[in-house]
C-alpha cells in the first residue's frame, strides 16, 4: 500500500512510518512547508487521522490499541502522551528531560530519557503509566532500548550502554541485575530482542569489525585508530539466545556473526512461520565503485545452520533507524520510506532532483518458509580487555569566570554521499561527541546538495533535541560546498554556516545552484545579514577544494578550521600536524594572516568526527558560543581537550592590543603529557620549549615590530596530539 508520495516542489513532506501490531495501520509524521509544526498521522486503509500537532514529535509507537508518543514542550523537556487511534488523549505525564526511541511490547513500553549529556532507559506498564522504572544504571549512558515478553511471562530489555569507554550491549530481566552480553573489543550498538518459542529470547546487535588502516590520518596512536575505525570499517550482526540465565550461540560459526550481514545496521529479530528466527535489517552494498553512493535496502535473513536465505523487502530507504516491521505467521508487514531521488556530488545531488519522489509505504511480504535447523551451544563471554575510546576531559574553574568549551563544528552523516556505508547517523555522531570526546557543543554539517526540505528539517529537529542550555549546545548547520561553483568570481571553497540564534530556523543555500539566493559567498552573507550565523572555511589549502581568501567578511568569518583529521593542518607547509593529503600552493592560513586578515582557529572532524575546537564562552548557550567565536577566543585541537589560558598584557586569546610591547602568559592543564610548545610570531616559529609534564605555565615578552604582529602557540603532546591557540595581535599605538 502506497501511503503517500511527494516531490521537492510539493508544499509538504513526510517521514518515519511505523507499522501496527497487526499490520493494518501505520503512524508517520507530516508537515507543510514553509514549516510551522509536525503532525502525527495514523493511517488505516484510506482513512487518515491527525493524532497530534507539535513543533516536534520525537518518537511514537503503537501500544496495543493505543498510541504512545513524545512531543516538544520546551527547549529542555518533552511530554509523553497516550491516545486512542482517533487522537483522543487518554493520559499525559511530564518528566524532566526529552523522551525518544520508544519501543513497546504487550502492555510494556521502554524509552530513552535525555537530560543534557545524560541518557537513561526507562520502562512502564500501561496499567501504571505514572510509575516508570529506570532500567539502566545511573552512572552509564544508555540508548536504543528494546523489550520482549516470553511465553512464561518473563520481561527482558536490551539496550546499548557506554561503559569503560566503549559501547556495549546490556541485558536486564525485570527485577534482575544488568549484565553485559557483548564481548567484542569493538563498539557494539543497536540491539533487538524478541521472545523465543519454548521460553527465552533471541537477541541481536551490530558490531564494528577490526580497525582498518588509518594511515591517511595525522593521529595514529591506538585510541585514535579505534575511534577512526568507527568511520572507516563495515559492520556485522551478531545473534544469540538467552535462556534460563545462559547465553547460547549458534554452533556452526565460531565468530557468532550471521553471514550476509556485512554492512548491516539496525537489525530487528523475530520468529517467522515455522518459528525459526529471522533478521530484518538495513544493508548497504559493498563500498565499491558506483555502489558507494547508494542508500541502504531492507533485507530479511532466515537464521539457521546455513545462514543462507535472503529476501529483499525494500530496495532503498532514506533515513537511518530500525526498519518498522511486524511478523504474523508467514507474512511480514514492513513500513518503509523509499528514496527514489537521484544522488551524487554537486549538480548531481538530491537538491536538483525535481522529478523523482520520496514514497512512504506499507508492504506485505509472504515468505515461503523452509525447515530450518538451529544448533545451539553455550557461549562463554570472552574476557577481552575493553578498548577505551574515551577522552578524559579537563574541566577547571577558571579565574576569568569563562568556560573553555570543546566541541564539533564539522561532522558529516550518511545523508552526505561521500562515504555512506561508513558514515554514521546523526544521533550516533552526537552521542560520540558527548560520550567519547566529552564535547560541550556539536552539530551536523551535511552537504547542501544532498538535501531537500525534508533533510533540512531533520537537521533542525535533531539539533533541537540535543540542545540543553547550560549542559550541551547543538545548533542547525550544513556544508556550503563552493569549490565547483564557477559563477560570479568562483570557485569559492567550502564553508560551514552555523546557526547560533537561540530560536528559529536557518535557510540553506547551494553554491552549485546559481538560481538560489546564497549561490556566492557575498550573496550568502547578504542573506544571513543581521543573524547570528558564522560561516567557517575549512580544508582551506586542499588541492581540490582550496578556499579563496579574496572572499573574506569578518562579520561571518571570525574563525577558520585550521586542522582536520585526514587532511591535516592548513596552517603552513612542513609544520606539525601535516599529512600526505595533496595540498595547494594557495589557501594557507598563514598567508591570509600575513595579508592582515584577522581570525581565530578551530578544529573539525569532517568525515570522522574526531578533531575538535575550543571556545572560551561565558556560558553553554548558542548566543554565548557565537559571542566567543566573534571575539576569536578559540582553539584548534587534533582531538584532545585541555584547559588553556593564553593572554597578552592580561587580554585574552583573539585580542588586538594597541601597544609597543606585550608580556605573554600561557597556562595549560591536560590529562596527557605535553612534550613541548612552539611559539609562533608572524608565521615564524621563534622558539621551542620542552615541557615533559601535564600542567605548566610559561611567560615571555615581545615587542611590536612594524604593522604585522600576530602571535600564537602550538602545544604539542607526547602522543602526537596538538592544540593551537588562536593569535593575539599587537599593533603600534
Amino acid at each position: 500500500m502506497n501511503i503517500l508520495s511527494f516531490k521537492k516542489q510539493d508544499d509538504f513532506f513526510a517521514y518515519g512510518p511505523v507499522v501496527s501490531n497487526n499490520g493494518d495501520a501505520c503512524l508517520y509524521i507530516d508537515a507543510n512547508f514553509p514549516y510551522e509544526c509536525e503532525r502525527l498521522i495514523c493511517q488505516k486503509g484510506d482513512k487518515k487521522t491527525v493524532i497530534f500537532e507539535s513543533l516536534f514529535i520525537f518518537s511514537y509507537a503503537f501500544l496495543n490499541d493505543k498510541i504512545l508518543f513524545s512531543a516538544f514542550k520546551d527547549e529542555s523537556n518533552t511530554e509523553l502522551f497516550v491516545s486512542d487511534l482517533e487522537g483522543n488523549i487518554i493520559a499525559l505525564f511530564r518528566k524532566s528531560g526529552k523522551v525518544t526511541n520508544i519501543r513497546t511490547n504487550g502492555n510494556f513500553a521502554v524509552y530513552e530519557r535525555r537530560i543534557g549529556k545524560s541518557s537513561k532507559v526507562f520502562m512502564f506498564d500501561i496499567n501504571n503509566i505514572e510509575s516508570d522504572i529506570q532500567i539502566s544504571n545511573n552512572n552509564q549512558n544508555a540508548y536504543d532500548p528494546d523489550i520482549a515478553v516470553d511465553e512464561n511471562g518473563k520481561v527482558a530489555i536490551t539496550y546499548t550502554v557506554f561503559i569503560d569507554g566503549n559501547y556495549r550491549i546490556a541485558l536486564k530481566e525485570l527485577n534482575e541485575e544488568q549484565i553485559i552480553i557483548s564481548d567484542k573489543p569493538f563498539p557494539c550498538i543497536t540491539p533487538s530482542i524478541s521472545a523465543k518459542s519454548g521460553g527465552g529470547f533471541y537477541i541481536c546487535f551490530v558490531s564494528y569489525t577490526e580497525g582498518r588502516s588509518c594511515e591517511d590520518t595525522y593521529l595514529r596512536h591506538f585510541k585514535n585508530r579505534e575511534r577512526h575505525a568507527l568511520f572507516t570499517n563495515y559492520t556485522k550482526i551478531y545473534v544469540f539466545v538467552y535462556q534460563d540465565g545462559k547465553l547460547l550461540q549458534f554452533s556452526n560459526d565460531r565468530n557468532h556473526t550471521i553471514k550476509g550481514t556485512d554492512y548491516g545496521r539496525y537489525p530487528r529479530i523475530s520468529e517467522i512461520g515455522d518459528k525459526s528466527p529471522c533478521l530484518i535489517f538495513q544493508k548497504y552494498d559493498c563500498f565499491q565503485g558506483e555502489t558507494a553512493s547508494r542508500k541502504p535496502k531492507i533485507v530479511l535473513l532466515h537464521i539457521d545452520d546455513s545462514f543462507s536465505k535472503e529476501t529483499v523487502l525494500s530496495e532503498y530507504e532514506i533515513y537511518e533507524g530500525y526498519p518498522s516491521s511486524v511478523v504474523l505467521g508467514n507474512d511480514i508487514f514492513v513500513c518503509y520510506t523509499k528514496d527514489n531521488r537521484k544522488t551524487g556530488w554537486n549538480v548531481n545531488g538530491e537538491w536538483f532532483d525535481m522529478e523523482n519522489q520520496i514514497e512512504l509505504g506499507l508492504k506485505k511480504v509472504s515468505i515461503d518458509c523452509i525447515a530450518t535447523t538451529q544448533t545451539l551451544q553455550s557461549h562463554c563471554l570472552n574476557p577481552h580487555p575493553t578498548i577505551s575510546l574515551e577522552e578524559k576531559a579537563v574541566r577547571k574553574k577558571r579565574d576569568d569566570g569563562k568556560i573553555l568549551a570543546w566541541g564539533q563544528t564539522h561532522c558529516h552523516t550518511n545523508i552526505s554521499i561521500c562515504q555512506r556505508p561508513y558514515d554514521q547517523c546523526p544521533d550516533f555522531n552526537i552521542r560520540l561527541m558527548q560520550d567519547v570526546l566529552k564535547c560541550d557543543f556539536g552539530t551536523i554539517t551535511d552537504h547542501e546538495y544532498n538535501q531537500w526540505d525534508i533533510d533540512i528539517h531533520m537537521n533542525h529537529k535533531i539539533t533541537n533535541f540535543y540542545y540543553f542550555k547550560g549542559k550541551f549546545v547543538s545548533f542547525p548547520a550544513y556544508e556550503w560546498t563552493g569549490s565547483k561553483a564557477m559563477h560570479e568570481g568562483g570557485p569559492f571553497g567550502h564553508v560551514n554556516p552555523l546557526y547560533l540564534e537561540e530560536q528559529g530556523r536557518m535557510d540553506f543555500y547551494n553554491p552549485t545552484d546559481p538560481t538560489c539566493n546564497g549561490s556566492t559567498l557575498n550573496k550568502l552573507w547578504n542573506a544571513y545579514e543581521n543573524k547570528k550565523i558564522i560561516t567557517i572555511p575549512h580544508h582551506t589549502s586542499d588541492d581540490m577544494h582550496t578556499y579563496n581568501f579574496d572572499f573574506f567578511n569578518e562579520k561571518f568569518i571570525p574563525v577558520v578550521e585550521l586542522f582536520q583529521d585526514c587532511r591535516g593542518q592548513h596552517e603552513q607547509r612542513d609544520v606539525i600536524g601535516s599529512t600526505d593529503y595533496k595540498k595547494s600552493d594557495k589557501g594557507w592560513v598563514i598567508d591570509a594572516l600575513k595579508r592582515g586578515l584577522k581570525f581565530g582557529f578551530i578544529g573539525g572532524g569532517d568525515h570522522s568526527g574526531i578533531a575538535i575546537g575550543g571556545v572560551l564562552a561565558d556560558e553553554l548557550s548558542r548566543n554565548a558560543i557565537y559571542e566567543a567565536m566573534m571575539k576569536r577566543q578559540t582553539f584548534a585541537s587534533t582531538s584532545i581537550s585541555a584547559d588553556v589560558t593564553f593572554t597578552a598584557n592580561g587580554k585574552p586569546v583573539g585580542s588586538v592590543l594597541k601597544t609597543d610591547s606585550a608580556k605573554f602568559n600561557l597556562e595549560v592543564s591536560a590529562r596527557a603529557k605535553i612534550s613541548y610548545i612552539e611559539i609562533v610570531e608572524n608565521g615564524h616559529t621563534v622558539s621551542r620549549n620542552s615541557v615533559s609534564r601535564k600542567s605548566f605555565s610559561y611567560q615571555w615578552s615581545a615587542n611590536t615590530n612594524g604593522e604585522l604582529n600576530f602571535h600564537y602557540v602550538r602545544i604539542c603532546f607526547e602522543n602526537g596530539e596538538v592544540i593551537w591557540t588562536s593569535p593575539i595581535w599587537l599593533e603600534k599605538k
